[in-house]
């Protein structure tokens, strides 16, 4: 059997800027939450745009157990879907709030927490909009098994990371880290791209085609429109830092990019373009060895004062 990707976008962002999120001002842990502060509605500096190869870089470095960890996501920008008539799963491969429940209370208790979900009220409390240390974790975990089969894939070994096969009770509970084909004959590449597009999808669904009204010409929102911020716009796509990587993943996969290592001997990470040398927030792609200029200036050190070590050891093994 030949399988070929095909990647399909509903939204064609490969040449504008990608969707910004809620700017977080603060974030700050207090047991198994997190408090945040977000800017005024109305400011200039609402909304806030997520690094470049985010889902390379500072999802793929979190280690989900660290939970300040966590909280530099959150401080990254709005992690999960808000709002009065907002599922908080729909970015996810869950589709039930018993499946939604039954995950994040079995992934809370693997790590030694349980969660209440008979609180009144989960999102807000008297200390302002909170979010469950878990809430991000799940999200954490799900990227960076999405990073896995992106790169897999690549690299032309996606049969290796498929997932464990599960029992049909998994599937039947809605669990985001299983996949439905093992309810068929098992075939590895097969279960790993069902796995693959069911994490990846719900993601990429906060992204479909819209009607997006810009605000232009209003006295009153002249500073604002001027400093490009969308927050009085109507139709914008109310993104997450979660849904913005994982879109960012999807359009390096369907650019057919090539993945680039690392040379920081200290380092060895998986990128597309460097970081840091360009203005304006530009990346290179071409002629780079390093993910990052900081990267590239640390080996560059490195290997300076490894050759003046063995210029000084020359020097004095000629004097003796």
């Amino acid at each position: 059997m030949d399988i070929r990707l095909r990647p399909t976008l509903q939204l064609d962002l490969s040449d504008g800027p990608l969707p910004r999120v809620h700017r977080v001002t603060d974030a700050v842990l207090e047991g198994d939450w997190i408090y945040t502060t977000f800017p005024r509605a109305g400011t200039s500096d609402y909304y806030t745009e997520l690094p470049d190869q985010a889902w390379l870089f500072e999802f793929r470095d979190v280690d989900p157990r660290d939970l300040d960890a966590l909280v530099s996501i959150v401080r990254l920008g709005q992690p999960v879907p808000v709002g009065p008539s907002t599922v908080p799963y729909s970015d996810l491969p869950v589709f039930t709030n018993e499946s939604w429940q039954f995950y994040l209370a079995r992934f809370a208790a693997e790590r030694g927490r349980e969660i209440d979900f008979a609180q009144p009220d989960w999102r807000v409390d008297d200390h302002g909009i909170r979010f469950h240390v878990d809430e991000i974790g799940v999200r954490v975990v799900l990227a960076q098994r999405a990073a896995q089969y992106a790169i897999a894939y690549s690299e032309g070994r996606l049969k290796e990371v498929a997932p464990d096969f599960p029992s049909r009770r998994n599937i039947l509970a809605g669990d985001p880290l299983t996949s439905t084909s093992a309810i068929f004959d098992p075939d590895p590449e097969l279960d790993a791209w069902e796995h693959f597009a069911s994490l990846l999808n719900p993601a990429l669904a906060a992204f479909p085609p819209h009607l997006h009204v810009e605000i232009l010409g209003s006295p009153d929102l002249e500073v604002i429109r001027t400093r490009s911020t969308p927050e009085f716009d109507i139709g914008y796509p109310q993104a997450t830092t979660y849904t913005v990587a994982m879109l960012q993943l999807a359009l390096d996969l369907a650019a057919d990019i090539e993945f680039q290592v690392c040379a920081n001997e200290m380092c060895g990470r998986t990128f597309v373009r460097q970081r840091g040398w360009c203005v304006h927030g530009g990346h290179r792609t071409r002629g780079v060895r390093y993910c990052s200029s900081s990267c590239a200036r640390a080996q560059y050190q490195r290997e300076k004062r490894r050759r003046d070590n063995a210029a000084r050891k020359h020097g004095a093994e000629q004097q003796t």
